[in-house]
């Protein structure tokens, strides 16, 4: 597992292709231009995006999610405007359509991953509701 944190500038970019999950955590970190690109990620690899995001961040390249089997995303119109998902709708990578909102993936399994070779990106912005009941979920309460 590689986690990236903006704490630490010298993340390991190279260590990228060797990777099955990729934790982006960039609170506090601000990148205008792409860390990740889509030919360092192998097949099975999951990418999660938690960050606080703001239009013109860019973690992923817009190629990225394109080589993605499945985008999942917690609010679409909200990482269409400021996630990950933003440069890779603009620059037509993938359509808007083709993302899947995380709150269905977690109600319909079956519209996620279904295979271990399969790449996973997932952006998430900030849904508190979201983050509130996964807690729950997690904690057993």
């Amino acid at each position: 597992m590689l986690i990236f944190t903006r704490d630490l500038p010298e993340c390991p970019l190279d260590t990228v292709h060797d990777q099955e999950l990729i934790w982006d955590h960039g609170y506090g970190y601000s990148n205008v231009e792409a860390l990740i690109r889509a030919d360092q990620v192998q097949k099975g690899t999951h990418i999660t995006a938690k960050v606080l995001d703001y239009r013109g961040k860019q973690e992923f390249a817009a190629e990225l999610p394109a080589k993605a089997d499945r985008v999942v995303a917690d609010s679409i119109s909200q990482c269409i405007d400021h996630g990950e998902c933003f440069y890779a709708v603009k620059e037509n990578e993938i359509a808007e359509d083709s993302i899947l909102e995380l709150g269905n993936v977690i109600k319909n399994p079956y519209i996620g991953r279904t295979n271990d070779e399969q790449i996973a990106v997932a952006d998430q912005t900030g849904i508190a509701i979201q983050d509130i009941q996964i807690a729950k979920l997690v904690s057993g309460v």
